[in-house]
């Protein structure tokens, strides 16, 4: 029974010592090389990216000028005219012609 207090009398001495050093703790020295590593790590992962984004720019950067120059054409190389109505009853014709109704249903449009 002795030696059983004695043990316990000993874990718990080592328990108190090793929460004692959790309050005594020293700041360790960093390591000098740590933040070289650290930027050598973060300078091959963009190096990676760049050489995807090398490639892929100049094609998105190329499709995108088509659809601009496409869109540019296709706007000013339009044969159709477009007139502005001054009026309720010049836009009820506009509209009229364009979905091809007849004057009954023309009247649909009349706001009174």
């Amino acid at each position: 029974m002795v030696s059983q207090m004695k043990n316990k009398e000993k874990i718990e001495v080592e328990i108190r010592k090793t929460l004692d050093m959790f309050e005594q703790k020293e700041s360790l020295p960093p390591n000098p090389y740590f933040y070289t590593r650290v930027q050598q790590r973060l300078n091959e992962k963009s190096e990676n990216k760049s050489i995807v984004a090398g490639y892929l720019k100049p094609v998105f950067l190329s499709i995108l000028l088509f659809i601009n120059v496409a869109t540019f054409v296709w706007y000013f190389d339009s044969t159709a005219n477009y007139t502005a109505a001054d009026n309720q009853e010049e836009l009820i014709q506009y509209l009229s012609s364009d979905l091809n109704l007849n004057t009954n249903q023309s009247s649909i449009f009349l706001a009174e």
